[in-house]
Order: C-alpha cells, then structure tokens, then sequence
C-alpha cells in the first residue's frame, strides 16, 4: 500500500494536466499512487495519458465539478496520506519527500501546507512571483487567520486521508471555494502545519475555478465555521 495517494481532478486540459502528471512522476519520493480523476471531458484526455499507462490510476466518471471528481478520488486512495493537485499546476522538486518528513515529526498535525510560486500569464510578458505562507503553530491564530481568509493553495496540500472521516468530505453542492470550506471545516478538529518553502507552481490564467469564486457564500462558510469552532475549542483539537 503506498503511503501518498496524489490526486488530480481534471476537466478539459489535456495539454496542462500532462505538466502536471509530469511534475509528480519526476518527484524524487516514490512511495505514492497518481490518481487522475477525468470529470467528463470527453476530449483527447484520456489519449494524453495513454503514455502513462502502468505509472497512474486514471478514472473517467460523469460530470459533476470539482467537489464530486476529488471525492471520487478519495473513494479510490488507498494512501494514509492525500496531496492534491489541480490540473493546471504543478508540483516542484521535493514537494512530496518534506511534507512526508514533516509529518513524520510532527505526527499530530492533520494538514500541511507550503509556499507556492505563481506563474501569471495574463499579461504579455509571464511573470513569477512567491509566496510564504504564515507559519502558524497553534490552533488558534490558525483558525484566526483562515477565518479571514484561505492563505494557502490548494494544491499546495498534504493530509491525513482519517480527516475526512471527522470533517465530511467535499461539499458537492457547491459550485466555488470548496477547498477553502473544507480547510475551515478540517481546522475544526485538527491542527495544521507548514513547510516554509516554495514546492508548487500555481498557473495563473484567468480560467480556474478560484478566479470565480463566490463572495456570498464566504460568510455563510465563515459562520459555519465558527460555529464549529465554538463546539469543538483549540484544547480539543487532534
């Protein structure tokens, strides 16, 4: 059983998600399955990935967004731990071996986060720019700063797969913002950790999903939020 179950949902970006498979396969940690999880896109997804064939598990189910193609993933992960990748980005060099690490000293925290460098091709010259995230090491500035907002990438996460069994899996009613309600959801029962330094690239193009994100539904997760919080207190916390 491999320890890291890697997951990518993809939907109609063959082009970027062979980068993407390509940055996993080239990590230099080997203990890992790729899961690629092909949300309906019924293009030539499924011949990109025909070169990988025997190096990753790729599963085509019925349209149903983000939320719905993660969670098919997790049904199918058979690692203690889960780090997401989204389609469009990309793991850099080490990503995999110093979370594992950091998890292994630091045994009780349930996520772990890390800096990412953003890629932006907006304009007409592509630009590079990088981001430390806070380093927080107790429960409750955690919660304090992700109340405020999700300072973190999504891609830039590792976790412990048993969190899902305390803190529900993706909400497939929503349409935006799922990862930031899992992550209020999960600091709700566990802590979590970061490892200072940049191990992802995140491709900034003007067409993912969080470039839409839906500004009346934060107070709502927000409120939830603190609502388990309230229940579930810091001393409490796995």
């Amino acid at each position: 059983m491999p320890l890291v179950s890697v997951i990518i949902p993809t939907y109609r970006r063959p082009g970027m998600l062979r980068e993407a498979v390509e940055s996993v396969l080239s990590q230099s940690f080997s203990d890992y399955e790729l899961i690629v999880v092909d949300d309906g896109s019924g293009d030539e997804t499924s011949a990109v990935l025909e070169r990988y064939s025997g190096r990753l598990k790729y599963f085509v189910k019925k349209n149903g967004g983000v939320a719905s193609a993660r969670n098919f993933g997790l049904r199918v992960a058979s690692g203690d731990l889960v780090a997401w990748l989204d389609d469009d980005d990309l793991f850099l060099p080490g990503k995999l071996w110093l979370q594992v690490e950091y998890f292994r000293s630091y045994p009780g925290a349930g996520l772990v986060y890390t800096g990412h460098e953003t890629l932006d091709t907006l304009g007409s010259r592509p630009k590079v720019s990088l981001y430390l995230p806070p380093a927080f090491r107790d429960c409750c500035s955690t919660r304090a700063a992700l109340l405020k907002s999700c300072f973190f990438a999504n891609s830039t996460v590792m976790m412990k797969r048993e969190c899902f069994d305390l803190a529900g899996l993706f909400d497939e009613s929503l349409k935006h913002t799922v990862d930031y309600d899992q992550w209020l959801r999960t600091a709700a029962r566990y802590s979590f950790g970061c490892v200072p330094r940049v191990l992802m690239r995140y491709r900034l193009h003007g067409k993912q999903i969080t470039m839409r994100r839906d500004k009346k539904i934060l107070p709502v997760l927000r409120s939830r939020a603190r609502d388990l919080y309230s229940r579930y207190p810091c001393r409490e916390v796995v």
